[in-house]
């Protein structure tokens, strides 16, 4: 079976990813990579030589940043697509400025770390969000799973895709971190946020 995943910034594909990957890497006939396309990674592999895994390979798994596929269609040489997305493009946004601020983006975060973020700075992130978010639900494809806000927790996350896995394996959950207690400005950067998406909502599915 060949997956792809192609998810908004900071909705959770990694840990999605990871979870799809745990349940079939033990096929030897299997391919799997990460954000193939996206040039602040640095992948040995060419963009035909992805491809032909892509097309050969009996089990594939990659995962995209909606931002990777501004000129490339992949859509067709899959079974499946999964459009990942996030509710709220305030907390999308926020996740994604701290990982930026901290550099770090898999890894728990220090509890006597504190952080301000100014607004004009955000500001621009949201307006990527927003773009980016609009154009993941404007893809259309036969075969599209979308999902908003995964629970992470694997054993009730790996049952949303019960026609794709047809047997389920353990997963480690990822440790989430209150953003409440890391941001100092938190809910000064929510009121703002709030209003200025308000001005924005025909691009939102959700706010």
């Amino acid at each position: 079976m060949k997956i792809q995943i192609i998810a908004l910034p900071r909705s959770g594909s990694a840990y999605l990813r990871g979870m799809i990957d745990s349940q079939i890497s033990s096929n030897t006939d299997y391919f799997t990579i990460s954000e193939p396309f996206n040039v602040s990674k640095n992948h040995k592999l060419k963009e035909d030589e992805i491809l032909y895994y892509i097309k050969e390979k009996k089990n594939v798994l990659v995962k995209n940043m909606i931002f990777e596929l501004d000129d490339v269609d992949l859509s067709n040489l899959f079974d499946y697509v999964i459009c990942l997305t996030r509710k709220d493009m305030f907390e999308a946004t926020l996740s994604r400025a701290i990982a930026l601020t901290t550099n770090k983006w898999n890894q728990p975060h220090d509890d006597n770390l504190k952080l301000t973020i100014d607004f004009l700075k955000f500001k621009i992130l949201l307006d990527e969000t927003v773009r980016w978010n609009k154009k993941l639900l404007n893809i259309k494809n036969n075969k599209l799973i979308f999902y908003e806000d995964l629970s992470f927790n694997s054993s009730s996350d790996l049952h949303l895709f019960d026609d794709l896995l047809t047997y389920k394996k353990p997963f480690e959950t990822f440790l989430l971190y209150d953003k409440q207690k890391l941001v100092t400005n938190y809910f000064e950067l929510k009121e703002q946020s709030r209003i200025y998406l308000d001005n924005k909502s025909e691009y939102i599915k959700y706010v």
